[in-house]
């Protein structure tokens, strides 16, 4: 008895939970969009993941992200195995979690390797130093820059949970005119 009790009190629980987060999920790419700059927001690291010899390889970094055009930088040294994976095949993802916010973000862009000494000064952090020596100026440091083609996009804090119900993500892509539902 107590059993069959504790077995309905929790479906009804799961039942009700379920129900809150599709009434709160609105399927727009604007509450998609809230989310992935939230969860960009919360985040201090992500993974790169790029194309490695045999594997896929993922480091932990540190991007700086511009809102306006939804780009991201990364500091590097240009003799990195991430560099040289990237003269190969410029096609990456950067991964965001938030584990105390159940939620997820993909980033799936076209990585650029940009030497331009402005850039590299104005996407710069002092305490860099410490891994790259010379400065922003010197030989030591390049920049990557990420153009986002598409995001994927899972948060139950937010309510951004697609059917099949925490399954799959919310798919954004971009295009010329803005965001859109991706397939």
């Amino acid at each position: 008895m107590l059993k069959k009790l504790k077995r309905h009190l929790l479906n009804w629980f799961v039942s009700n939970y379920k129900h809150r987060k599709r009434a709160g999920f609105q399927n727009s790419v604007e509450q998609a969009l809230a989310s992935a700059y939230r969860q960009i927001e919360r985040s201090k690291y992500a993974f790169l993941v790029s194309q490695g010899d045999r594997f896929p390889d993922a480091r932990l970094i540190e991007p700086l992200f511009e809102k306006d055009g939804f780009v991201f930088w990364i500091g590097t040294s240009p003799k990195s195995r991430k560099v040289e994976q990237i003269k190969k095949d410029s096609q990456v993802t950067l991964a965001f979690s938030n584990q105390k916010d159940n939620s997820n973000l993909l980033v799936k862009a076209s990585a650029e390797l940009v030497d331009d000494i402005a850039l590299r000064a104005q996407h710069w952090k002092p305490y860099w130093r410490l891994f790259f020596p010379s400065g922003p100026k010197g030989d030591d440091y390049l920049l990557i820059k990420l153009n986002v083609k598409e995001i994927e996009v899972l948060d139950f804090s937010q309510n951004v949970v697609p059917e099949p119900f925490g399954l799959k993500p919310f798919h954004l892509v971009r295009s010329e005119f803005g965001w859109k539902l991706g397939g």
